[in-house]
């Protein structure tokens, strides 16, 4: 199966949901056929759906999570990509895998990165740098997925045009 790479779906058609059930048409004894399968935005995949995902995949399938664990959290029960990737942010990296980065890519990680991980670890990887989020907007963002209050009220009264502290606003009631 070299070369073939198939539509972009839902997980829902690409498991073959039936209707008025929560039963797929792929599963452990009806396996999907890949070798690879690459699943986007998946913070928004909720746990019922991956334990049926990983259930219809073959043993020998590589599967490729991809999403911002801090954003577009699932619908339903359980936030699968934020609890996999929960210590992604300090790496945790072996030398074993410092090694593969190294010649894989020729990129050196930085030593704060290294040691001290268990294998899922060394299966994750954090984007570090945002393309998408700099400035006022991305340190904001920062803030508040740290909890750090007093950092997102520093960002807002900074006075940006980007993000900003409107005083005495007041919640509406619709």
């Amino acid at each position: 199966m070299t070369g073939r790479i198939g539509a972009a779906r839902t997980l829902h058609s690409l498991l073959g949901a039936r209707p008025d059930t929560r039963a797929f048409a792929r599963h452990a004894g009806n396996p999907l056929d890949v070798d690879v399968l690459i699943v986007d935005e998946a913070s928004m995949v909720h746990l019922e759906m991956m334990a049926c995902l990983l259930d219809a995949l073959p043993p020998q399938a590589t599967l490729i999570l991809l999403g911002d664990k801090d954003q577009l959290a699932s619908v339903e029960a359980g936030a699968v990509l934020g609890d996999l990737c929960h210590d992604a942010k300090a790496g945790g990296y072996s030398e074993e895998t410092v090694a593969y980065v190294r010649e894989a890519s020729g990129e050196e990680l930085p030593s704060e990165f290294l040691g001290g991980g268990g294998p899922l670890a060394q299966q994750t990887v954090m984007l570090r740098h945002s393309r998408r989020f700099g400035g006022p907007i991305g340190q904001l963002a920062l803030a508040v997925n740290a909890g750090d209050i007093g950092g997102a009220e520093s960002v807002l009264r900074a006075g940006d045009a980007a993000v900003r502290w409107i005083d005495g606003a007041q919640q509406h009631r619709w």
